[in-house]
């Protein structure tokens, strides 16, 4: 039993990275680690937060569905379609909360984006300049 649970996270684990390796090429987007980590420690929010962030501010502006949104989430975020806009709008609000409200806006019916406030703060931090 618990191979077949192994074997089920792995196949779910190569998906999800292969999902996120397409839209990083997709979006020209390149997550790293150590700017997850800046970021989280920075605004005091999770690294699973601080990826949608990091995420949001390295598509400039664009607006990201929940589904794209999801793609920056390790393989144990990813739900299936009716948990996925919740789980988007959770972290969403868990970044708000620990930032301002004006960092991410919610395009209705779209998806979210960050707003030019929400990159400058993000890029400033980015630089080592701080929250």
């Amino acid at each position: 039993m618990i191979c077949h649970q192994c074997e089920t996270l792995r196949k779910r684990c190569e998906s999800k990275d292969e999902r996120i390796a397409d839209l990083e090429r997709e979006l020209g987007l390149d997550l790293k680690r150590a700017e997850i980590a800046a970021l989280a420690v920075a605004l005091r929010v999770r690294p699973q937060a601080s990826r949608l962030l990091l995420g949001l501010y390295k598509a400039k502006g664009r607006t990201l569905s929940s589904a794209r949104c999801m793609a920056f989430m390790p393989p144990q975020f990813t739900y299936e379609d009716d948990r996925l806009q919740n789980t988007v709008r959770v972290m969403v609000h868990k970044i708000r909360a620990a930032t301002s409200h004006g960092i991410i806006e919610t395009v209705f019916g779209h998806g979210y984006r960050i707003t030019e406030a929400g990159a400058a703060r993000v890029a400033a931090i980015m630089a080592g300049q701080g929250a």
